[in-house]
């Protein structure tokens, strides 16, 4: 692997996670991935996958069209103090993407994100919970959701059985 290239942690929450088709095929069949969570509420969508969103003051930064510039930032970046212990959380996974200026592109536009906001969804920077303590990271946060059911745990598919519709 070439030394001077970046990292970028991607925070995952549903078809990306390991263990579906869309994990190997964005984001490589090597990709380190390791368990966390966001603060935040978590919903299934009527197409048949989830979308979360993320209070405002949990935003770090936003994503550019430069995936190296936002693989820097995540490391220039403090995370923020953890959220109440009894703050809605959305459980995943994070990802390293190790070649991020190649992978996040193609993750970019089936996110449906769009570097001048005009995508549904937005990618911004916030911290994880992890084993190893808080890191930063990168997620999409769909900017508001009309149509969906809140998941209740914050996990999915798993948290599918409460749903109520």
């Amino acid at each position: 692997m070439n030394n001077d290239r970046k990292t970028l942690r991607l925070f995952v929450y549903g078809t990306l996670k390991s263990g579906f088709p869309q994990h190997r095929h964005y984001c490589g069949p090597d990709a380190r991935t390791y368990a966390a969570s966001v603060p935040g509420h978590l919903y299934h969508l009527p197409q048949g996958y989830p979308a979360a969103t993320i209070p405002a003051d949990t935003i770090i930064a936003h994503g550019s069209a430069d995936p190296d510039l936002d693989a820097s930032l995540q490391d220039t970046h403090q995370p923020h103090p953890e959220t109440g212990p009894n703050a809605p959380r959305i459980h995943g996974q994070t990802v390293e993407l190790d070649d991020p200026g190649r992978l996040l592109p193609a993750i970019d536009e089936y996110e449906g994100f769009t570097p001048d906001g005009t995508g549904d969804y937005l990618r911004v920077l916030v911290t994880a919970d992890t084993a190893e303590g808080p890191r930063t990271v990168w997620m999409y946060a769909m900017k508001s959701v009309r149509r969906g059911l809140q998941v209740p745990g914050g996990r999915w598919p798993e948290g599918m059985d409460g749903l109520k519709g």
